[in-house]
């Protein structure tokens, strides 16, 4: 179970959630399975409030209970979230108008100009019948408006009607504490034609801004600063512009700005982990020909095409990437390669749970990478649950968990959990590949520990039968595993469609992706999994108390 609790620093509220539910979100791609709890915080006084959660384990002691507070807010871990609690501005949000036709304008504290044109207000017909002309001077106003806003931007409304608006220079700190600034469209205009113009860097001298159903139209690398440990927010934003087109939020080494997306749709959207920015959360994206999308936590999405959680500035640590459809890859590089850094140098604690991962090109390369050739990190608590990975033979295959090299004798692997997922190819190398007896950090998974209901459509690179002790595969594939024979015909899974590339005969051509990966009735999935680990598969639908099939969806 799950214990949540709220507090204002006085009084608090909890509550206890025994079981797992569909997380709903608007633009949630993909059904997310999780724990959630509505709680009345109508007792807790304005201002701060924090919210802290205790998971409870099925087995274990105490000291496995994973505690939230623990951590520091902020900090890249399961850690405290702070909220800005005010009744009144949630029902009431002072708001300002920009336009491309709009005026900029100095307001007094009244939000009104020495003119007396009231251009900030709490009421939507005032406020829009006087917009600003850029974005800066809409959020300096409802700095400046004191008696409207108390000089606090948290939950005041910058609404962008319909035209390409400019962002402007903001001359002034516009500060939040704990809250947000919210950048949204006009109510009467739609998300297209609400557009930010963001043709150079928009520094935007606010700690936390959410900006929500807008267009944002960038070229070359322009991009949104929040300043070093801020939070910059993006809820069902489109993006338009040139190939690099990205969405990127400005801070500094050592104290990065984080970086949320939410619901974004895009045809070129890059999300690059560099040292300056720190990707917490992808949420319900919808994208095509991206690379490099920090993979601390990528839920609900569907990613074409897209070279998804090349980790690259912070070591692979305490990340989930769940519930996704990654469809269509072609490219010369992975789907998902967790990393380790020097701050980092294990992977520990890291969930791949119900996704979908199709190759359809025709480059032999790995779909997953876990710790695999030539001596790269050791790997603690893994959990790698209901995936279905497609693929034809080598074309995206698993290279997962190796202790290959005498230099790597040392590399441990443990504390990994293998259960109901659908392979293309297994490919792991331990002191069999090596011939060097120091080489037995992975014999745990080897010997298939913490494997169970797995199905592997393809014989390994060394044309072995996955659990049968070769070179290249386990010696036992866990409890319940089926496994393929041949590396050109697979044991099929029975798809409603398969769409991933295919052995045509003589050769591997393209698939034409985006294929349907439910199972059809007889498939040789069905059932494998004796003991359920997830309430509901992809489709949202619920799955048996018992006797779970592999794969990402059951029947």
């Amino acid at each position: 179970c799950v214990v949540f609790t709220v507090t204002d620093g006085t009084n608090s509220v909890t509550a206890t959630v025994s079981q797992s539910s569909i997380l709903g979100h608007p633009n949630d791609q993909n059904p997310i399975v999780g724990y959630a709890a509505d709680i009345d915080v109508s007792s807790l006084a304005d201002g701060q409030i924090t919210a802290n959660a205790k998971v409870y384990p099925w087995i274990g002691t105490l000291a496995s209970v994973h505690d939230s507070s623990a951590n520091a807010a902020g900090s890249r871990s399961f850690c405290p979230q702070r909220y800005y609690k005010n009744v009144a501005r949630f029902a009431a949000p002072p708001l300002a108008y920009v336009s491309p036709s709009g005026v900029d304008a100095t307001v007094l504290a009244s939000g009104a100009t020495a003119g007396g044109i009231q251009k900030v207000s709490t009421d939507a017909a005032t406020a829009a019948a006087n917009p600003f002309a850029t974005i800066a001077s809409a959020m300096s106003a409802l700095k400046a408006a004191t008696t409207i806003t108390g000089g606090a931007c948290e939950g005041c409304e910058v609404r962008l009607m319909a035209g390409s608006n400019t962002p402007g220079t903001v001359t002034i700190q516009t500060y939040v504490t704990i809250g947000e600034l919210v950048i949204t469209r006009d109510p009467n205009t739609t998300k297209a034609a609400a557009i930010l113009n963001l043709a150079a860097t928009f520094t935007t001298r606010c700690p936390n801004i959410r900006m929500k159903g807008i267009t944002i139209a960038r070229t070359s690398t322009s991009q949104i600063s929040v300043g070093q440990n801020s939070t910059l927010t993006f809820e069902d934003t489109e993006l338009t512009g040139t190939s690099t087109a990205q969405l990127h939020a400005g801070g500094a080494a050592g104290n990065p700005a984080t970086l949320r997306v939410i619901g974004h749709i895009s045809a070129a959207g890059v999300y690059g982990n560099v040292a300056a920015q720190d990707v917490r959360l992808v949420r319900g994206l919808v994208g095509a020909g991206g690379t490099n999308i920090d993979p601390f936590c990528v839920i609900g999405s569907t990613v074409t095409n897209s070279g998804v959680a090349q980790s690259t500035a912070f070591g692979d640590v305490n990340e989930f990437i769940g519930f996704n459809r990654f469809v269509n890859n072609t490219g010369s590089s992975g789907i998902i390669t967790p990393r380790a850094d020097a701050a980092a140098p294990t992977i520990d604690g890291f969930a791949l749970i119900q996704n979908v991962m199709e190759w359809a090109g025709v480059q032999p390369q790995p779909a997953f990478r876990m710790s695999p050739d030539n001596g790269t990190p050791s790997t603690h608590h893994v959990v790698v649950h209901h995936n279905t990975l497609i693929g034809s033979g080598g074309y995206g295959r698993n290279n997962i968990l190796y202790v290959d090299t005498a230099a790597s004798g040392a590399r441990t692997h443990r504390l990994t959990s293998f259960k109901g997922n659908i392979h293309s190819q297994i490919n792991t190398k331990h002191d069999v590949f090596a011939a060097t007896s120091g080489n037995v950090g992975g014999w745990s998974y080897m010997y298939g520990v913490g494997c169970a209901g797995e199905l592997t459509q393809f014989a390994d690179s060394a044309s072995g039968q996955n659990g049968t002790g070769g070179s290249f595969s386990q010696a036992y594939a866990g409890l319940g595993a089926k496994c393929g024979a041949s590396t050109t015909v697979p044991l099929d899974p029975l798809f409603v469609s398969r769409a991933a590339c295919f052995w045509n005969g003589s050769a591997v051509v393209a698939g034409a992706g985006n294929g349907d990966y439910r199972l059809q009735a007889g498939s040789p999935a069905a059932g494998m999994l004796t003991a359920p680990v997830l309430r509901f598969d992809l489709s949202g639908a619920a799955r048996p108390a018992s006797a779970n099939a592999a794969g990402a969806y059951d029947l």
